[in-house]
């Protein structure tokens, strides 16, 4: 298992605004250099060489701009999790706009749980048990997220997103350095209580 959807339940605050964010500015990533030296919020975007026109974004210094939003969204994985220690500090948004070719995340990111925002239907996302590209052509399960519904995805084997409409898709995600079977045990332990 690769994809283990969580909850229906997430409640974004009244006071948050995820078309707000289309103001921020965006700067390109590239691999093996260090992000700007911003001081406030950006998108630091990922562009992969063979899909120029896909790309996902993560919000960088979100917890300064919106402490009261990552708060929010560590008490709700708290509740979710209550056996680990969630820091608001690592919560973030992504944002994905056509597709993200197959990929394994860094060692430090080895699962995450993802919120649906916005238009979290607006693509599927492909997983596999597999870091070979070859294996995931034939191996991965295709999910589609649904907004304000939360999922844990093994990001340490290969996954993809495939867009299924022009409009950018918006995610909370929280990393976590444990593997998926850990957190997806935790979360299955909390279930039976």
């Amino acid at each position: 298992m690769s994809f283990l959807e969580i909850d229906k339940n997430f409640t974004l605050p009244v006071d948050f605004d995820v078309d707000q964010l289309e103001q921020v500015p965006f700067y390109t990533h590239v691999y093996g250099s260090q992000p700007p030296a911003v001081s406030g919020i950006f998108w630091q975007e990922f562009q992969q060489a063979n899909n120029a026109n896909g790309s996902i974004s993560f919000l960088r210094n979100m917890q300064t701009q919106y402490p009261d939003f990552t708060q929010h969204v560590a008490n709700y994985l708290q509740r979710l999790l209550p056996a680990l220690k969630i820091n608001p500090v690592y919560v973030k948004m992504i944002r994905t706009k056509n597709n993200v070719n197959p990929h394994v995340d860094e060692p430090t990111r080895r699962c995450c749980i993802n919120i649906g925002v916005k238009n979290s239907a607006g693509a599927i996302t492909r997983t596999s048990n597999t870091t070979s590209k070859d294996e995931f052509i034939h191996k991965s399960i295709a999910s589609q997220c649904q907004d304000l519904s939360a999922y844990l995805i093994d990001t340490s084997s290969m996954h993809s997103v495939t867009s299924i409409n022009a409009s950018p898709r918006y995610l909370i995600t929280y990393p976590f350095i444990e593997s998926f079977d850990t957190i997806a045990t935790h979360i299955k332990e909390r279930k039976l209580t």
